[in-house]
């Protein structure tokens, strides 16, 4: 009885589907990756806006009304 082989047809027993091995492709980011990119600079930049900002005066007269020195 003549022994079957497994390799189907044009596969080359190399296994995953019989593709040669390649190095992985370097990431390439979306527009997605860039949408939330853009997004965290705006939130970073607006904290510090607000941080910048709100070191004035505390109140008219200079009274520090919160308690904090």
């Amino acid at each position: 009885m003549p022994e079957e082989k497994n390799e189907a047809p044009g596969r080359g027993g190399e296994g995953e589907g019989g593709r040669p091995a390649r190095p992985p492709r370097p990431y390439r980011p979306g527009p997605e990756d860039t949408f939330w990119l853009v997004l965290l600079a705006v939130i970073v930049v607006i904290c510090g806006l607000i941080g910048f900002l709100s070191h004035g005066d505390p109140a008219p007269g200079g009274q520090n009304i919160t308690g904090w020195h």
